[in-house]
Order: structure tokens, then sequence, then C-alpha cells
């Protein structure tokens, strides 16, 4: 990302060309997430909480052993200072050693699996897991490889490809067999074609080599996988406990909440992270130009991501029983805790990918012990507790700790200008609480229903058709023009 008097030298690519990137990137997995709203439609009513409990499980399951297979492999090839066919050719043949290795643990030790997470019903579906294990090595190779060409426009397509053709597939599994077992064929195939796409693209570089031709990439690849496994159990820890405490049908009540609240901000962090990974290369040497870049695109992107969460918070609970059936009014109370989660989750998020791309593993390493401590009370709070929503409310207490932990660390070192962003932090905070408590009171004085959501809806973009030269006038406004990611005339008007 480039402002206006950034050489060549100090950022390559621009930001006008980053954000098409991330547009692109976003775009389709916007048509994805779309998709999976009509796929989980359909599926929510055909499958029970309990078995869509098993599937979250399942999954929460295999991400732990395909963290350890893809060994940071997508990162690893995306901070490349150069693609070179013999550094590419050592991480296939290391990708291929972990895919085997992993399947086989992950087959060969199901009911081990299964029972850590009280869930022994899960063994069958862990075990079929195991193909996806084989492949994700390869997966976040290829794709990592291919991010790192600059072929955004053709990944985005080939993952919507993926994504579209393995939710048709899961939909014929779903309706010839309910059970957890055939909701895992639609992230099997996605990761399956989306990788054979990949791999046919990025093929002149692919092949077996040395492994001793990319020491340096494995030696980061390792400190990744260290981090993510502490990051893991950051994420994880609570909704362990949750099974334990609640069972395996509250953690389907909570999945079915994260696919229309958390899932599209992890979608959107994702393409921006996967983006604007490669640029973090060039803040290795140097801060300068970091503190001012990455404190800019925390500011953009924190205010963005608030007020698409606050706007969230208000419309989606009353849609999740029309979309999902009258079985899952569990979930709704869930959603709003859940969107602002999701909001500041992936503010965090990427400055975590920043620090990482840096290579400062020990702030990384920090934050996720400290948030292990966290975990351990949040644990305790759950089983005395015995409620959902408190489980859900320990991962925003995560989120926020997270971020101000690790922006802390960057400010001390001057990778961040720790007071402006601490001004517009509280800012977005103030601006969109008090937006939501505001509206949610409008909303029960009206009666609630959708019509009145869509009224109070139409009214506030209303009133910003109305004030949109005062909006563009404002400092947010001006900082998002001066990257470009407003037209030229706008900016030059402004």
């Amino acid at each position: 990302m480039s402002a206006p008097g950034v050489g060549p030298a100090d950022a390559p690519m621009s930001a006008r060309r980053l954000a098409s990137g991330a547009a692109w990137t976003y775009g389709s997995q916007l048509v994805t997430v779309l998709a999976q709203f009509g796929y989980a439609a359909i599926t929510s009513r055909l499958v029970s909480p309990q078995q869509f409990g098993v599937y979250a499980i399942t999954l929460a399951i295999t991400a732990l052993v395909t963290l350890i297979a893809t060994g940071g492999l997508s990162q690893t090839v995306g901070r490349l200072p150069e693609v070179s066919i013999p550094t590419i050719r050592a991480l296939c043949s290391l990708a291929l050693l972990l895919g085997v290795a992993s399947a086989a643990v992950l087959g060969l030790l199901a009911p081990l699996w299964a029972g850590l997470w009280s869930t022994p019903a899960a063994a069958p579906a862990v075990a079929l897991m195991s193909i996806s294990a084989f492949t994700a090595p390869l997966y976040g190779l290829v794709t990592g490889l291919v991010r790192r060409l600059g072929r955004f426009k053709l990944l985005a397509a080939q993952q919507l490809v993926g994504a579209l053709l393995s939710m048709l597939a899961g939909i014929v599994a779903v309706l010839l067999s309910r059970t957890a077992e055939s909701l895992l064929i639609s992230p099997i195939f996605a990761q399956l074609i989306t990788t054979v796409l990949c791999a046919i693209t990025a093929r002149r570089y692919l092949g077996l080599g040395r492994m001793r031709s990319a020491m340096n990439e494995l030696a980061f690849s390792a400190r990744l996988t260290i981090a993510s496994l502490l990051s893991y159990g950051v994420g994880n820890i609570t909704r362990i406990a949750a099974t334990y405490a609640l069972g395996a049908g509250a953690i389907g009540y909570w999945n079915r909440a994260e696919v229309v609240s958390l899932i599209p901000f992890q979608q959107l962090q994702t393409a921006v992270i996967q983006t604007i990974y490669p640029e973090f290369r060039h803040d290795r040497e140097d801060n300068a130009r970091a503190r001012r870049v990455w404190t800019d695109l925390l500011v953009i992107t924190g205010w963005g991501l608030m007020i698409i969460a606050t706007l969230g918070a208000l419309v989606v609970p009353p849609l999740v029983l029309v979309l999902l059936g009258p079985q899952w009014s569990a979930a709704r109370l869930l959603v709003p805790v859940l969107m602002f989660t999701g909001a500041i989750q992936a503010v965090g998020t990427i400055l975590a990918s920043a620090i990482e791309a840096i290579g400062r593993f020990r702030w990384v390493w920090s934050t996720q012990i400290a948030l292990l401590v966290l975990q351990g009370l949040l644990v305790v709070v759950i089983v005395l507790a015995h409620s959902l929503i408190v489980a859900v409310l320990g991962l925003l207490v995560t989120s926020i700790v997270r971020q101000i932990w690790q922006a802390v660390l960057c400010s001390r070192a001057g990778y961040l200008d720790g007071p402006r962003l601490l001004r517009h932090s509280i800012a977005t905070v103030i601006g969109c609480g008090g937006a939501y408590l505001l509206l949610t009171l409008l909303l029960q004085a009206l009666g609630g229903t959708l019509l009145d959501i869509a009224f109070v809806v139409l009214g506030l973009l209303l009133i910003a058709v109305l004030l949109r030269r005062s909006i563009a006038r404002l400092p947010l406004m001006r900082l998002v023009a001066q990257y470009g990611f407003l037209p030229r005339r706008r900016a030059a008007a402004e």
C-alpha cells in the first residue's frame, strides 16, 4: 500500500492495485458467502443441531492437524523476495511429506481425536477428513504461489469455481445422507478442486526438489507453525469447554450463528491479507514506512468493519429464522456478539499478519501465551455459568485483548503511530457502539419487525446520500481518498 510521494522501491504495488486485488478476491468470496447462505438454508433444514455440532467439532479437530501439515506454506511463499523454481520444488517435497503424515495421523487416530473433544460420535467424520489433511499442504503452497505471482483475478475465479461445485456436491450428499459426514463433502471438494486448478496454473514451478534449497523458508515455516498452534489453542479452548459443559448440540448453534455473522468477516479478512501479505516484506528492514501505512490500514479497516458490524448486528438476527429455519432460534441470540467479534478479530488478524510477515515471532508468541492464560480463566467461567452466550462473549474479549496487546508492542517499536490509532479506536467504539444502542432502542420502540428494520436502514441510506458532501470531508474519507480507494475525480475535488 503506498501513499502519494512513496517511490517505486518503497512500494512496488500501488494502493489502487492492492485494492483491486482485494476486491477481486473478496468479490469471489462474497459470491461464495451468498451461495453459502443458500447452502446453509437447505442443509440447516435437513440436518439436526447435534449433527452440525459433530460437523463443527470435526472441522476444529482437522484444523489443528492441517495447521501442522501446512506449515505456513502459503505465507512462506507469499513473502519470498523472488520466486525461484528450486525453492518452490523444495517446498513441494515438504508439502507431500506433510500431507502423507497428517492424513495418517488424522485417519488412524480418529477415535482419540474425537475423545479429546468428548464427542466419540465424531470419529467417522474425523477419519473422512484425512482426505482434506492430505491435500491441505499442497493447497496452501499452490494458492500462495498463484497469489505471489499476482494472479489475483485467476485465483479468485478458481476459488469461486471450487466453492460452487463443492456446494452442489454437498447438497447431493446431504440429501442422500443427513449426517455430519455428508456435511464434510463440501469443504473436502472445495479444497481439492481449487488445489487442482491452481496446480495447473503454476505447473511450470511445481515438482520435487531438495529441501536444502529452501532452508531459510523452512525455518520461517517452522516458526510460523508454532505461532499457528498457539493461535489454534486461543481460538478453540473455549469451544472445547463449551462442548464439555453444554454438548455438541450447543456447538451446532454456535456454528450456524457464525455462518451468518463471523464467516463473512473472515472472508473479507482473508481477501485483504492474501492481497497485501507480500507487501509487508518491504517493512522487514525499516519501520518508517510501516508506521504510516500500518496505522492507516488499521484505521480504514477498523472504521469500515465496525460500521458493517453495527448494521449487521441490527439486520441479521431477525433473518436467522427465515434463512435457517425455526429450529435455530438459539443461534439468533449469538449473532450480535459475533458480528462485533468478527470486525475486531479481522482488524487484529491483519495486524498479526503484518507482525508475522516481518518475522517478529516473539511478539506473536507472547501475545498467544497471554491469550492462552486468559482462555484458562474463561474456561472456568464457561463451566460455572453453563451458558453458550458466555462462551461467545469470551471470544469477543479475547479479540479485544489481542488487538490491544499487539498494538502496544508495535507502537513501542515504532511500527504504529500509537496515539493516532488510539484516538481513532476510541472514536470508532463510541461512534459505532452509540449508534447500535440508539438504533436498537428505536427498533424496539417501532416493534422490531423486518419492515421496521428495512425502514430504518433506508432512512440511514437517505441521510448518507443527503450528507455525502459533509461525509466526504471527514478525516477518514480524506485518508481513504489519499490511498486511491476513491475515484480520482472525487479525490481531486476534496
